[in-house]
């Protein structure tokens, strides 16, 4: 997936950083997949750098495409950090209302309390959006959400603009981290 610029998704487009998302049934699926795939090899011979996030579903609402891509772990949480993932099919009579209001949250991301790292990821330009965002805890991800304007204000406009026809949201645990991305 292309990915924005300065933490979030953006109109323009950062062509130099590009972002896979992809689910396994285990961690030696993964690794034979990295050692066999003509994908992973492809990938790895344009990359300067790479990072590797392993993660955890601990809460999910919402489709993506119509389909549930992730499994509930059973168990919870072993530490305090989590990653959240959002992700929103834009109407596209609502995309000009919807584009309008990300510079405003997007402009406070540097000065936020407790995160980590946020990436936007797109799949389909200015329509299918998402992002990626690792916590120092569920607390400070709750106070940007739900308590810090802009973004607040965006939740309300998103409900009562009606600007999705499908959103995602999960919450995750952060099983381990490969390569520098912090």
């Amino acid at each position: 997936m292309g990915t924005g610029r300065n933490g979030t998704f953006d109109t323009v487009p950062d062509i130099y950083k590009w972002a896979i998302m992809t689910t396994w049934n285990s961690l030696d699926d993964f690794e034979s997949f990295k050692k066999t795939s003509f994908v992973h090899r492809y990938l790895d011979s344009f990359s300067e750098k790479q990072g590797i996030i392993f993660l955890a579903p601990l809460k999910i609402h919402g489709l993506w495409d119509g389909i549930q891509p992730f499994e509930i772990s059973q168990k919870g949480p072993t530490n305090p950090e989590i990653a959240v993932l959002t992700r929103a099919t834009i109407r596209p009579t609502k995309a000009v209302s919807f584009w309008k209001n990300v510079p405003a949250v997007s402009d406070t991301l540097s000065t936020t309390k407790g995160l980590k790292f946020s990436l936007g990821i797109g799949e389909v330009p200015f329509l299918k959006q998402a992002t990626i965002s690792f916590w120092d805890s569920e607390a400070d991800m709750k106070a940007f959400a739900y308590h810090k304007n802009p973004h607040k204000n965006v939740i309300t406009k998103t409900r009562t603009e009606n600007w999705y026809s499908e959103e995602l949201f999960a919450r995750f645990e952060i099983l381990k981290i490969e390569g520098d991305l912090f």
